[in-house]
């Protein structure tokens, strides 16, 4: 049986080297740094002073990318390493306007 992989959420440290156990995994990340974590743990993240990144609902590869995303929806695609925005259409880069 094949599960499928868990959409992921990027969040920043709140303070270098802090670590942080959310749901038994322990998270820690350098300043600069970020962690695409799943969206579960994320938001335990956030309440812990972990900074949510960019302004994307999710990151991850572009097979999780959401099935009914909403005008204006953001998603960082791991897979191709750019964050990209819905036009009601289809997926954007917002930098060149190319769907991608």
């Amino acid at each position: 049986m094949t599960t499928a992989p868990t959409p992921t959420a990027r969040v920043l440290p709140p303070a270098p080297g802090r670590t942080t156990t959310v749901n038994g995994r322990k998270y820690t990340c350098q300043a600069g740094g970020y962690l695409d974590v799943p969206t579960f743990d994320a938001i335990a993240l956030e309440s812990n002073g972990w900074i949510p990144g960019a302004k994307s609902a999710q990151s991850g590869g572009t097979a999780l990318r959401p099935a009914n995303p909403t005008l204006g929806m953001r998603y960082d695609d791991t897979d191709i390493g750019v964050e990209i925005v819905y036009d009601g259409a289809t997926w954007r880069n917002p930098t060149t306007a190319a769907a991608v």
